[in-house]
């Protein structure tokens, strides 16, 4: 298997691309750590992956955007698993796709607290369990693997959501090249639109006029929709030891939009 024994935290675990990263990790032979505010969800979907994968998988409750919850998450990988080899920042909200000039001060501080305060939080946290283990020399460098969005390089939302998306790339360059001779890998997947439970739920009546009115434009010269498990086929890749030479690196998966 392309992930044998492997210890990966997923954060955003019970729907999307964060359920679908778990469910691939697990059938590769990883053992996971689910991260997820959803509480009962996330209990379901633990009762359900250890009847299929027992002992491999445990749920974490909390908020991602708390450095509270991201230090538990890595603290329970490795009470369970012994250390950490992967971290997964997945969770991410979305914003009303207000530009500059109307953004509600409320929704640009949770959007900004959860897709990028909260990953960064986890990254620290997931590096100094990194640093600390590399000392026994059976245990590898780590991982890291931030899911971003093309909104990080394109104006598809709105400014709060593009600001913390580019933000979190950033922080993956710079995470790779402040711990290279560490041997820590940090890469970026940048989706495009996705078919996840948030976008199916997605109600862009109360969206921002302007904000709305651009993405409209920009859906009619993009492409289809991609699904959860496209991104899981390059996670795979980007978290397992076939990708030891990647690092730095943000891979785009939006069907072709980012080049229209």
């Amino acid at each position: 298997m392309r992930l044998e024994d492997k210890v990966i935290i997923v954060t955003g675990s019970v729907a999307g691309m964060g359920q679908s990263m778990t469910e691939r990790f697990l059938e590769e032979g990883a053992k996971v750590v689910g991260v997820d505010f959803q509480e009962e969800r996330l209990k379901a979907q633990e009762e359900e992956l250890n009847k299929q994968y027992p002992g491999k998988f445990f749920g974490c409750p909390g908020d991602i955007a708390k450095k509270e919850t991201n230090e538990a998450m890595v603290a329970l990988a490795v009470e369970k698993f012994g250390h950490l080899d992967v971290l997964v920042n997945n969770a991410g909200i979305m914003d009303h796709y207000a530009p500059v000039g109307t953004f509600d001060d409320a929704e640009f501080d949770r959007v900004m607290a959860i897709n990028l305060h909260g990953p960064l939080f986890g990254m620290r946290a997931a590096v100094q369990q990194f640093i600390a283990q590399s000392d026994d020399e059976d245990e590898t460098p780590g991982v890291i693997l931030n899911i971003c969005s093309i909104g990080a390089l394109h104006n598809t939302a709105g400014v709060a959501y593009g600001a913390s998306k580019a933000g979190l790339l950033e922080a993956t360059k710079h995470t790779a090249f402040a711990y290279k001779d560490q041997k820590i890998r940090s890469n970026a997947i940048l989706p495009g639109g996705i078919l996840t439970e948030m976008a199916a739920n997605s109600d862009l009546s109360d969206g921002d006029p302007k904000g709305v009115e651009t993405l409209n434009t920009l859906m009619g010269f993009g492409s289809e929709l991609g699904m959860p498990e496209m991104i899981a086929d390059v996670a795979t890749f980007l978290v397992s030891d076939e990708s030891e030479y990647v690092t730095g690196e943000s891979i785009r998966c939006d069907g072709g939009w980012m080049s229209v």
